[in-house]
């Protein structure tokens, strides 16, 4: 709260029905306008925060009828800007869809949103992405209609601490579906530096815990 400099929030919700016999069905409105933050690290300021955001959870225990809508987040940020909207449909078998654009140097913005499991957030990030598509519970897989994204790193850094660091990162990477390619990905990490060029197909899934066969031609 510290950072916060100006703003209003709005949160409008209604539950209706009956317990024990029936779901009651949650309505929710959220948002927040004009919202103001100040870097403690660089001083300089996030401007024109907007978000507008609603949810209904539907009439099934499964949350497959629940809908959560962002029809806008968007934001000024140093040296860039941020843009998302999309939605999520059916809980239990999500359907995403989803537009992102985000420009920024986040320096010092582990400290503007108390991420405290980060530290040491620095440098310049450019992200562009776009997907919709469903993920299949009984097949354990994405399936897209549209799965596109890319990431520029300039001077790039972060640390999780007692886990690992980057101290800089610079590079390009790009998903096309399940392929995801590196184009002079370079990472110095303390007494380490990499360089990588080339294509991973199915990396996603190391960080879903699933089975499936991940195939790569790098140069590092």
């Amino acid at each position: 709260m510290q950072n916060l400099k100006a703003g209003d929030l709005y949160f409008n919700a209604s539950i209706k029905g009956k317990s024990y016999t029936e779901l009651p069905v949650a309505d929710v409105t959220f948002g927040f306008n004009n919202v103001e933050l100040i870097n403690p690290i660089t001083k300089r300021k996030i401007k024109n925060l907007n978000l507008k955001g609603h949810f209904n959870s539907g009439m099934k225990e499964d949350l497959s009828q629940a809908i959560l809508t962002i029809s806008k987040l968007n934001a000024d940020f140093p040296d860039g800007k941020l843009k998302l909207s999309g939605s999520v449909n059916n809980f239990d078998q999500p359907e995403f869809d989803t537009d992102l654009f985000l420009k920024a140097d986040v320096t010092g913005l582990d400290k503007v949103f108390k991420l405290d499991f980060l530290g040491n957030l620095k440098g310049k990030i450019e992200i562009s992405d776009r997907f919709k598509g469903k993920y299949i519970n009984k097949e354990k897989r994405f399936a897209s209609e549209v799965n596109i994204g890319k990431i520029y790193l300039e001077n790039f850094g972060f640390n999780i601490p007692g886990t690992i660091k980057f101290d800089k990162v610079d590079g390009i990477i790009s998903r096309n579906n399940d392929n995801y390619s590196f184009d002079s990905l370079s990472i110095i990490s303390n007494d380490t530096d990499i360089l990588i060029n080339g294509e991973i197909k199915n990396l996603q899934y190391l960080f879903f815990n699933i089975e499936k066969e991940i195939t790569a031609d790098l140069t590092i």
